[in-house]
Order: C-alpha cells, then sequence, then structure tokens
C-alpha cells in the first residue's frame, strides 16, 4: 500500500479532516479514536496489535484481516536519568508498578481502550531495542528517511 504522509501534531488537530474527508485513512491509538468510533464519527477498519481491542472486538487485527504477523503496538514508559543508582531505579520501578496496578488506574485505563503492562527495567531497555531494530529495518527497507516534523 501506498499512502502520503500528512503530518498533524496529533490526534486533535487529525481527526476534523479525517470526519471531513480531506483525508481517506489515519492510524491513531484506541483511546484517541473510540469516542469517536463509538459515536459513529470514524469507522475502525482494523487494530494493529497482535490480538483485538476488548474495548472493539469486532474490530479485526490487520494481521487477521490482511498481512499475517503484522504487530503494531503505542507504548509508553516512566523513565529516569541513566545513571541512577540501582537501588532508587529498582525502588521507582517497584512502587510505578504497584501503583498502575491499583484498581481505579486500571479501570480508567481499560475504559479509554489502553492496557497497563509492566516490566522490570532490563526488560524495557530490551523491550526498546527490538522495537528500534524491526522498526529501523522496515524503515531501511521501504526507502524512508529520517526527517523533522514540526
Amino acid at each position: 500500500m501506498e499512502f502520503t504522509y500528512v503530518p498533524y501534531r496529533g490526534s486533535t488537530q487529525a481527526h476534523p479532516d479525517l470526519m471531513s474527508g480531506r483525508v481517506d485513512i489515519m492510524f491513531d491509538t484506541v483511546p484517541a479514536a473510540l469516542g469517536h468510533i463509538r459515536a459513529g464519527k470514524l469507522k475502525a477498519l482494523a487494530t494493529t496489535g497482535a490480538e483485538r481491542a476488548p474495548q472493539l472486538p469486532d474490530v479485526p487485527t490487520i494481521g487477521e484481516a490482511a498481512m499475517p504477523g503484522f504487530e503494531a503496538s503505542t507504548w509508553g514508559m516512566v523513565i529516569a536519568p541513566a545513571k541512577l543508582p540501582p537501588a532508587v531505579l529498582a525502588k521507582l520501578s517497584a512502587d510505578c508498578a504497584e501503583a498502575v496496578r491499583q484498581p481505579p488506574v486500571v479501570e480508567r485505563h481499560a475504559a479509554l481502550g489502553a492496557a497497563i503492562q509492566t516490566s522490570a527495567p532490563e526488560e524495557t531497555r530490551a523491550f526498546v531495542q527490538a522495537e528500534m531494530e524491526k522498526w529501523g529495518e522496515a524503515a531501511r527497507r521501504a526507502g524512508i528517511q529520517p526527517q523533522t516534523v514540526g
């Protein structure tokens, strides 16, 4: 598939153009688009995760619909200075993991269409490295060059 990249500063700016037909398709996060999908203003064609989104159980994954093995997800993390003492890093990691396991936090994220996953700092580093390799290779194969937006 070929797409024309249209740079937006975020979903809030892109959604009106998508709903008005100025742009034809958009990759977005479930939390950002869910309200418009539920209101019937946007139609979810597929999700990018390995499994269907619990909030959109009738929407197939891209892997199911067209490209077996395709998986892409958005993620966020808590970061700290590289030279943080190991004991402080361990405490910060444990406290963050405990905080996001609290029922109100879990329920709020689920309502927004977001899932919480925690990992140890070493696992997080390995995950980020694997993502950089995966998407770096995809960009190289597609001939995509880095560019500044903004």
